[in-house]
């Protein structure tokens, strides 16, 4: 499976602790059809209990069937093993999952 990591570098970060998923749409073309994907908004430490929360997100927008999923991580960072069960999530999924790190 893809991963596509997008790196973006903030001078002022706001934390606010969420694990947020949505479905949004998008237009898949010009000519082609809205398609829908999965959003999800990191923005608390890494943790055990954020990554199960991010790991139910994950799994929740494949059981939606959605194409692509994107990940927007907004982090002060935290548990160095949390975060590598983090990775594994993502690599692991059966979709597309594009992460923008800011």
């Amino acid at each position: 499976m893809r991963v596509i990591l997008v790196l973006l570098v903030s001078s002022a970060c706001a934390h606010t602790p969420t694990v947020d998923f949505r479905a949004e749409l998008e237009p898949a073309g010009p000519n082609e059809a809205t398609q829908k994907r999965g959003h999800i908004v990191f923005r608390t430490s890494v943790d055990e209990d954020s990554v199960n929360d991010f790991k139910a997100a994950l799994a929740e927008h494949v059981a939606a069937n959605d194409p692509t999923i994107t990940v927007e991580i907004d982090t002060p960072g935290g548990s160095v093993s949390a975060g590598m069960e983090m990775a594994r999530a993502t690599e692991r999924a059966p979709v597309p999952v594009i992460c923008v790190v800011d």
